[in-house]
């Protein structure tokens, strides 16, 4: 019978010294010993264990003051749906922040609800609610990215912010 009091030793080191792969050897006090044939849906699911996941992409434009257009951050086959509400942050010159507020058509592109209104240098910047076509753009002219960082839970398909 293991006890919570236990230390579990592991190793990994069958492999062949001079291979690529990983040899792994490790010590750890038993928190929680697990016996039950269904820990994959019992068990596993309660442990929050996640990875730091993050996302970037582009805005494509001001549609007004508050909201801007968001591009190259999804697919077209992703729900934006999931990550309404999650915080992101704009590269320079904005450098503002904002949260996502949702899909904008069909096609992978997502609305950012911003936290304080656009600058005049922004709105200029970024066009300020009309669509830049190829040949209005300036040549070298500033792309403002959009990230966000998220915490992707491994056992359940939760995703959370700090």
């Amino acid at each position: 019978m293991i006890s919570c009091d236990s230390k579990i030793l592991g190793s990994k080191l069958d492999t062949d010294v001079h291979t690529s792969s990983c040899r792994l050897a490790f010590e750890g006090q038993i928190l929680l010993p697990i016996t039950s044939e269904k820990y994959k849906t019992e068990i596993l699911p309660k442990l929050k264990v996640f990875k730091i996941k993050e996302k970037a992409g582009n805005v494509e434009r001001a549609n007004n003051d508050y909201e801007l257009i968001g591009k190259n951050m999804f697919k077209k086959e992703t729900n934006i749906h999931l990550f309404e509400g999650f915080k992101v942050v704009m590269s320079t010159p904005l450098s503002t922040t904002g949260a996502i507020d949702g899909p904008f058509g069909q096609s992978g592109k997502f609305k950012i609800r911003l936290s304080e209104p656009l600058s005049e240098e922004a709105k200029s910047l970024l066009g300020g609610g009309k669509k830049k076509k190829a040949e209005d753009k300036v040549s070298g002219s500033e792309v403002v990215e959009v990230r966000m960082t998220f915490k992707k839970y491994l056992f359940t398909k939760k995703m959370a912010q700090r």
